[in-house]
């Protein structure tokens, strides 16, 4: 079964414009700590494994339910398959090597269940947004990675451009301006399109 890779349409150019060792955002000197809220096939996954979680040390979290939604993107797809290809495209074609093996740490659970199993004591480098689009679900998204993204650290959301039209509290537009008025203040905005990306500065 072929799969839409959405990672290639609105994502991978930022990916290489913001998480790279030339961008600056990223201290490749330290292992880095990611965590991926919506990972479906694991095309982002892949990239990170490949150009950004090559420290020594570096992980993540990839966090999924792999059941879908009721987004008509969705629609008619078998996500048992769905979560058979991430474990052949992330577990299987990296198992070369046990660093990167242990780079990509799956959580087959909601992204609040996550937030509330992780320690205190951790914080990340990057959080990608990219989980369940419901307008609150997003901010509570947004809010619990604050909580947990290092000063420095970058926060990505995906689909900010998505579902104009659609009912309220479908998408992810309002969430996302919702927590840059409220958070604004501690965050510098490195970029908007298709997705938003920030920087944690306070």
């Amino acid at each position: 079964m072929t799969f839409p890779n959405w990672f290639s349409i609105t994502a991978r150019a930022n990916f290489e414009k913001f998480l790279t060792r030339d961008a600056g955002y990223i201290d490749f000197t330290k292992p880095i700590k990611a965590v991926q809220i919506g990972v479906f096939t694991g095309d982002a996954t892949d990239w990170m494994i490949r150009n950004l979680l090559t420290p020594q040390g570096s992980w993540v979290s990839d966090v999924d339910t792999w059941l879908g939604s009721g987004e008509t993107a969705h629609e008619g797809m078998d996500f048992a398959e769905v979560e058979n290809e991430y474990i052949r495209r992330v577990v299987l074609a990296h198992t070369e090597s046990k660093a990167v093996w242990n780079r990509a740490v799956k959580f087959k659970m909601t992204s609040n269940e996550f937030f509330e199993q992780n320690p205190e004591w951790l914080r990340y480098n990057f959080i990608y947004i990219d989980g369940d689009h419901h307008t609150q679900q997003v901010f509570d998204d947004a809010a619990n990675s604050d909580a947990v993204l290092e000063m420095g650290g970058v926060l990505a959301f995906d689909d900010f451009t998505w579902g104009d039209g659609y009912p309220a509290g479908t998408t992810p537009r309002p969430a996302i301006e919702e927590f840059m008025s409220e958070y604004g203040e501690r965050y510098e905005t490195l970029g908007i399109n298709a997705q938003v990306w920030l920087r944690k500065i306070a």
